[in-house]
């Protein structure tokens, strides 16, 4: 099946700081393990559901995930906004500012 990203230019994770590979390299490993890819060319604007074949459930998944992984809590209201994976990382590194972190 070919990845409707694959026309788009490519965006890659953001990997600035140590904090940036942190999170990248988690995020990575998560997707690969709810996609079941060893795909490490992720972009920011790749939709969950369109373009990776994620259900709701898998995002629940992933937020736990992260969640635990990061030691935070993401409301609803949070988590409703996912729609790509610049989503996630924006919400990521807010809460992480939050923590001070």
């Amino acid at each position: 099946m070919k990845n409707k990203t694959e026309n788009q230019t490519s965006v890659y994770l953001p990997r600035e700081t140590d904090r940036d590979n942190r999170i990248a390299d988690f995020l990575i490993m998560t997707l690969q393990k709810y996609i079941g890819t060893e795909r490490r060319d992720f972009t920011l604007h790749e939709k969950f559901d369109d373009d990776m074949g994620l259900d709701s459930l898998d995002v629940v998944e992933i937020l736990l995930d992260i969640e635990d992984h990061f030691d935070m809590e993401i409301s609803d209201e949070e988590t409703s906004e996912w729609k790509d994976i610049s989503n996630v990382l924006k919400t990521i590194n807010e809460k992480l500012d939050e923590m001070g972190r």
